[in-house]
């Protein structure tokens, strides 16, 4: 079982957003997770087919977890699994797991910010009353 660096999310802390990313200048929160995936766990996911982040309703076409080979977590949510966030009816962001000793965090870069760490509540303080846990069908080796 590969084990990751507790700290290994902190590479990613304080990277801005952009609709149109360029690692590891910018990144959006859908190339945040293909990044970290690759780069943690040689994960490799297609490129999310979104030409401007920008865009909303391109990025509600292109959040849908069975695209990228990401199955729903059974059980409790742990390191690199993709948490599919959404108000109300709509997913429209998306971040990653992060274990720490107060619980599962959530990574992630959101419009107008930069990557950053944040708890659940802080997550439902920001609006986004449905998470919805996933993890990559190649991710079983990870702990």
């Amino acid at each position: 079982m590969m084990k990751l660096s507790p700290r290994w999310h902190e590479k990613y802390l304080g990277i801005p957003w952009a609709g149109v990313p360029h690692y590891p200048d910018s990144l959006s929160c859908g190339e945040l997770c293909r990044v970290a995936l690759k780069e943690q766990a040689g994960i490799d996911t297609p490129v999310i087919q979104v030409p401007d982040a920008k865009v909303l309703k391109d990025c509600l076409k292109a959040l849908r977890p069975e695209l990228y080979g990401f199955e729903p977590v059974e059980g409790e949510p742990r390191n690199l699994d993709v948490a599919w966030l959404g108000r109300r009816t709509m997913i429209d962001h998306v971040g990653l797991g992060v274990e720490t000793s107060g619980g599962i965090m959530v990574l992630h870069c959101q419009q107008g910010g930069d990557v950053h760490l944040d708890s659940l509540a802080q997550i439902r303080a920001l609006g986004y009353s449905r998470v919805l846990w996933y993890r990559h069908r190649e991710a079983s080796c990870l702990k």
